[in-house]
């Protein structure tokens, strides 16, 4: 079926026959491939019109492209700027906003009726278009998605929206048609500013609290093909009830070449007693001797014969000043471009063969700060591509 796997398969034959459909997506399982087939297996069957909205725009992003590569009718709703740089070249020209106010300005229209013009032409477009990719907070952009009813309502990382913002695409759903929920509550929780709030239960996203409603079952594929079987071992154990197996090329995966790893391990943790440091200007915290050691590593590790692209390589740490501190390392060396450097959250669906983290927290207090979050912590270590290889930089009398 679609070319997918069991726990795939099964996944798309309750999001085909139920109202609403909860599939859970551990990393490397094929979360969107298996909203992807939803899709297109809707679409087979019926000109039914279906919107597809996501937390972030490299959500949307993501699967619209699919859809493109797929050869379906797909278009996008914001502008061009909000599209991300890695799908620019393959969906840009589907951002219809875009388009029609390219033309309209090489035709000259008039300011008096520019928007009246540019409704009139947008809805001709929309008309055309049966598949609506959209961030949740546009999926009722008038006069766009707002004008239609949609059969299949698909919510791409449904667990990091808060509960009003699932709310938009939800609420564009016909009162015939099925919404369809893909995401992972041990990824990436909402993004909730508020302490009160959160309290009260705005940081729990909705396909949270539909698991909790009778009659509405949770499908959690199972089958991994993007880490190396050691690496997925602990995750699984901890997150996932020990229900996670490798696919065929999880289980091919070597350890990186010209790195002395522990033994046959593919994890390897560096001792670093330092010593971190409040930002002033930001509040965020930091720790040089952490950084120093972790750009040390990694111009050894560049000069060897066997190294890796530096766009294979991610840097990953949970603080932003520590950001700042290793990037300035990075550009003193000249070898910042092409390495993927970020916090937590800016790793969420990012991939990368090699990882380096910088955990920053030393202290006589015990505190470990941003790592108490159980769920940043899953996706620094599993939400990569190959994820062939980690090595983790700390205190180990603190971590321990």
């Amino acid at each position: 079926m679609h070319g997918l796997g069991p726990s795939q398969a099964r996944a798309l034959d309750r999001s085909t026959k139920q109202r609403v459909s909860l599939t859970q997506g551990p990393p490397g399982t094929g979360k969107t491939r298996t909203a992807m087939a939803l899709v297109d297996a809707v679409r087979s069957k019926t000109d039914a019109r279906i919107l597809i909205a996501s937390a972030t725009n490299d959500g949307v992003d993501n699967i619209a492209a699919l859809c493109v590569d797929k050869g379906l009718n797909v278009g996008r709703v914001g502008t061009a700027d909000s599209i991300s740089t890695q799908f620019k070249a393959r969906i840009a020209e589907r951002c219809y906003f875009a388009t029609v106010e390219k033309e309209m300005e090489e035709q000259h229209c008039g300011k008096s009726s520019w928007n009246k013009v540019r409704r009139k032409r947008l809805k001709i477009l929309w008309d055309q278009t049966p598949i609506i990719c959209a961030t949740n907070g546009k999926a009722a952009e008038p006069p766009v998605v707002a004008a239609y009813s949609h059969k299949l309502v698909v919510l791409e990382e449904s667990c990091m929206a808060i509960q009003p913002m699932s709310l938009i695409p939800v609420n564009q759903c016909s009162a015939e048609g099925a919404t369809a929920h893909f995401g992972d509550p041990q990824q990436l929780p909402p993004a909730c500013n508020s302490v009160w709030a959160a309290k009260n239960g705005l940081n729990i996203s909705l396909m949270e609290s539909l698991q909790e409603v009778p009659g509405i079952e949770l499908c959690l594929l199972v089958e991994q093909h993007r880490m190396h079987p050691l690496i997925r071992r602990w995750p699984s154990l901890y997150f996932y009830k020990d229900q996670l197996t490798d696919g065929p090329a999880a289980r091919a995966r070597k350890p990186i070449p010209s790195i002395g790893w522990p033994g046959m391990s593919t994890i390897a943790f560096v001792d670093v007693k330092g010593r971190e440091e409040r930002d002033g200007s930001e509040g965020s915290i930091n720790n040089m001797d952490e950084a120093t050691a972790l750009v040390s590593f990694l111009v050894a590790y560049l000069s060897s014969r066997d190294a890796l692209k530096r766009t294979d390589i991610g840097i990953i740490t949970p603080y932003s000043s520590q950001v700042t501190a290793i990037y300035q390392l990075l550009e003193a060396k000249r070898i910042e471009k092409g390495i993927l450097l970020g916090t937590v959250d800016k790793f969420q669906g990012a991939e990368r063969e090699l990882i380096l983290m910088s955990t920053v927290r030393c202290n006589t207090e015990h505190d470990i700060g941003f790592l108490k979050e159980e769920r940043r912590l899953t996706v620094s270590y599993t939400h990569l591509r190959a994820h062939e290889t980690k090595a983790n930089l700390g205190c180990r009398l603190l971590l321990e």
